[in-house]
């Protein structure tokens, strides 16, 4: 029997775990301080961290998504691929990434007990660099980078060289629907009119839709 388990009863952990449950995002602290009022008993964070390990709960980093969709832009989106109809050939994506040295940093790290983990680490985006490529039905077409991050002139160019190229194609062509999310270079203002005077069909993405894949 360990010692969480001699000195808090089963009715104890429970209540521990439910408060875990039903706010992921808390603290130990804020648990313990719960128990505390609900129990009139003291508890530290160490075995509130055991009791919560020992039912099988550990801590995450945080993962998010946005919390509402657009109804009129997945009708719009809906709408756009409708009239197209491409077949599954026609189809681009395309999309961007970038790091920097902070990207490189680890999240959590180990110290004696009762001390704060601290290092000295840079905080600036010295070094910035940015990815995007471009997916077809058969894998990654192409990609590009650039040293910062990228801008809608960056991404405008990085899109008629792909098409000098043959990976892009005008409409009804294979490799001719582009679709993108709605990021700013890729909406400003003369982006999308320039790469349909290729013959390109564009197609924006509504906000986080993961009905639409």
């Amino acid at each position: 029997m360990t010692a969480v388990h001699a000195k808090f009863k089963e009715h104890h952990r429970l209540f521990l775990v439910s408060l875990a449950r039903n706010d992921p995002m808390g603290y130990l602290d804020e648990f313990g301080a719960r128990f505390r009022l609900e129990f009139n008993m003291s508890i530290s964070d160490t075995s509130v961290s055991r009791i919560l390990h020992l039912h099988g709960l550990s801590r995450k980093v945080v993962s998010t998504i946005a919390a509402r969709q657009r109804v009129a832009t997945i009708i719009e989106y809906s709408a756009q691929i409708n009239s197209l109809r491409p077949s599954h050939d026609m189809l681009v994506f395309c999309d961007e990434s970038s790091c920097d040295v902070r990207d490189l940093l680890r999240r959590y790290g180990w110290e004696d007990k009762g001390k704060d983990l601290i290092m000295r680490v840079p905080m600036d985006r010295n070094g910035r660099i940015s990815v995007m490529a471009f997916i077809g039905h058969t894998g990654v077409l192409d990609y590009n980078y650039v040293t910062g991050t990228y801008d809608s002139v960056a991404f405008v160019n990085t899109v008629f060289a792909l098409f000098r190229k043959g990976y892009l194609n005008p409409y009804p062509l294979p490799r001719s629907v582009l679709i993108m999310d709605g990021a700013h270079i890729h909406t400003a203002k003369g982006v999308i009119d320039k790469i349909e005077s290729l013959g390109i069909k564009v197609i924006v993405l509504s906000p986080y839709s993961p009905q639409q894949v």
